[in-house]
């Protein structure tokens, strides 16, 4: 499932995309959201059968004032289970993002296997993110992890692609396609 996101610019979005995956099942979830002045999404993924997979990917591009709010559960209820979930964003302008993500792993769930990762690129001194991953973690034998990150972009490459020539603009726009290329990948 693909999803693009592309509202004008006055426009609220409230979405809530759930996916319910019994045994053997996978999910695979890309999302891009680019328009709107309001955001507010809920991402789901109820992982009930054994065996059962979820990736999530997604890239947000704020700008303006646009308020982005994500809210994300990889629910893992059977064991024998995996889930990915990777957001990113480059905020520009005065743009805001909050992300708040949990992975739920319940005492059945055992053997699961669940990575959750959001980072954040500000491209402005207005631009601002915060980013709250969360764990419940009720059963034993599992791998799960989760982490974050919110920075401007690397100014030494910055300086590198400048100093061979290319204008401070494009060098950042060619930084931001790198950053968000993983996502295209998927």
């Amino acid at each position: 499932y693909c999803r693009v996101q592309r509202w004008a610019p006055g426009a609220q979005e409230f979405l809530l995309q759930r996916a319910t995956l019994q045994e053997g099942a996978q999910l695979d979830m890309g999302n891009l959201n680019i328009g709107g002045r309001v955001t507010k999404s809920h991402i789901i993924a109820q992982l009930l059968g054994a065996h059962s997979t979820s990736r999530v990917y997604g890239f947000v591009f704020g700008h303006g004032a646009q308020h982005v709010d994500f809210h994300s559960l990889q629910d893992h209820q059977a064991p024998h289970t995996t889930s990915d979930l990777l957001y990113k964003a480059a905020l520009k302008d005065a743009s805001r993002l909050i992300y708040t993500g949990l992975i739920r792993i319940a005492k059945s769930a055992k053997q699961t296997d669940a990575y959750q990762a959001n980072h954040n690129l500000l491209l402005s001194q207005r631009s601002t993110a915060e980013t709250v991953p969360m764990l419940e973690i009720l059963a034993d034998d599992v791998a799960c992890k989760h982490g974050a990150t919110i920075g401007p972009v690397d100014e030494e490459q910055l300086f590198y692609l400048m100093s061979r020539g290319i204008p401070r603009t494009l060098a950042e726009r060619i930084l931001v396609m790198g950053f968000v290329q993983p996502i295209i990948d998927q």
